[in-house]
């Protein structure tokens, strides 16, 4: 399990079994949020296309260095905040 600190911000990467990886993310500011994280570019390339409702609190697009990414909502049937 990886324990990554941000900005008094914890996230518990959890193993699950099947193909999903998911982590806990917390803060002393508001309460616990699961998500599900997209690793491979597929994933990312993916997101959240075509997901009509979500099993958990959102999507975590996990990249091994700071970058900035160009985020395209295409094919998305749920309302979005990217944060």
């Amino acid at each position: 399990m990886k324990v990554l600190r941000y900005n008094l911000i914890l996230f518990f990467f959890i193993p699950f079994q099947g193909f999903s990886q998911y982590a806990l993310i917390s803060s002393n500011t508001f309460s616990n949020l699961l998500v599900e994280v997209a690793i491979s570019n597929k994933q990312k390339k993916d997101g959240l296309m075509f997901v009509k409702h979500l099993e958990t609190n959102g999507l975590l697009l996990h990249y091994k260095a700071p970058k900035i990414v160009n985020i395209w909502m295409k094919d998305t049937l749920i309302p979005l905040d990217i944060i």
